[in-house]
């Protein structure tokens, strides 16, 4: 499934939150981030994050869930393509 309940399209990230109940916004201001970057990140066919993005978002979800994996999150660091 890569909508939410809204019927938004939901990248990986997106997905992720809405399944453990983490929102954005939480998120966006543990880690320094924008309301925008979070929201496009979210969004399935965002802009892919930066490494120094990834590590922000990481500190923060590994405190949500320690077995949080950042491939899991941003398959394209596995070697897949970006889907744009």
């Amino acid at each position: 499934m890569t909508t939410n309940k809204l019927g938004k399209e939901r990248s990986p990230l997106g997905l992720w939150l809405d399944e453990h109940g983490v929102s954005q916004q939480f998120v966006g201001e543990k880690a320094g981030l924008s309301k925008n970057t979070m929201s496009n990140l979210c969004k399935k066919n965002g802009t892919p994050p930066t490494g120094t993005t990834i590590s922000k978002i990481m500190n923060v979800l590994i405190q949500v869930d320690p077995r949080v994996r950042k491939e899991k999150l941003w398959p394209f660091l596995n070697g897949h393509r970006n889907p744009k």
